[in-house]
C-alpha cells in the first residue's frame, strides 16, 4: 500500500494491494475485512517504521543557526520518507476519524517540537509577535509546508531546505 502511495495512488483498492503484494484478494480480505482497516494498518505500520525521523536529537541545544540546520534537515528527511503516506492520510482523514486523529497528533507533535526547539528566541519576543512568528514557523515546517516547496514549487530537496533555512533565520532574527 505504501508503495502505491509513492506512485501517487493515494486511494489504492484492495485488488491493487493484493496484486502488488503477491497475495490473493481473499487473503487481503481475510485480514482486513474493510478497505479502511487496511489503510489504517498500513499507515500505522509506516509511522512505526519512520518513528526515529519524527524525533529531533538535541532539541533546543546549540546556536540558532545550528538548530535551524538540524530541524530543517530532519523535517526534510521526514518528508522524503513519509510525504506520500501523509498525502494519503490527509485525503483519508476527511472520511475517517481514526486517521484524522492520528494525522492531527502528528501535526501537534511537530508544532510542539518547533516551540521547544526555538523557545529561547520565541520567549524573547513580545506576545503578539511571538504568536505570529511561532505560527509562521509552524506552517513552514509542517509536512504540508515542505510539500508545498517540493511538489507545488517543484524545488529539489536542497533548494527547499535552503529556502526554509533562510526563512526561519529571518523570522527568528528580524527586529
Amino acid at each position: 500500500m505504501i508503495a502505491l502511495f509513492r506512485e501517487d495512488n493515494l486511494r489504492p483498492k484492495p485488488e491493487e494491494v493484493a496484486t502488488r503484494s503477491g497475495v490473493s484478494l481473499r487473503s487481503v480480505y481475510r485480514y482486513y475485512s474493510e478497505p479502511t482497516n487496511l489503510l489504517v494498518a498500513a499507515m500505522a505500520r509506516h509511522v512505526e517504521l519512520v518513528e526515529p525521523f519524527w524525533q529531533l536529537p538535541g532539541i533546543g541545544e546549540g546556536p540558532l543557526e545550528d538548530r535551524i540546520e538540524r530541524l530543517v534537515a530532519r523535517r526534510s528527511e521526514l518528508y522524503e520518507r513519509i510525504g506520500a503516506t501523509a498525502r494519503a492520510a490527509r485525503l483519508a482523514a476527511a472520511d475517517n476519524a481514526l486517521i484524522r486523529a492520528q494525522f492531527e497528533r502528528g501535526r501537534q507533535r511537530l508544532t510542539a517540537q518547533v516551540e521547544e526547539h526555538f523557545a529561547p528566541e520565541l520567549t524573547a519576543l513580545p506576545p503578539d509577535r511571538r504568536n505570529a512568528v511561532s505560527a509562521a514557523i509552524d506552517v513552514l515546517l509542517q509536512l504540508d509546508g515542505v510539500e508545498y516547496y517540493r511538489v507545488y514549487r517543484r524545488l529539489s530537496a536542497a533548494e527547499a531546505s535552503g529556502l526554509l533555512r533562510r526563512a526561519l533565520l529571518q523570522l527568528l532574527t528580524a527586529g
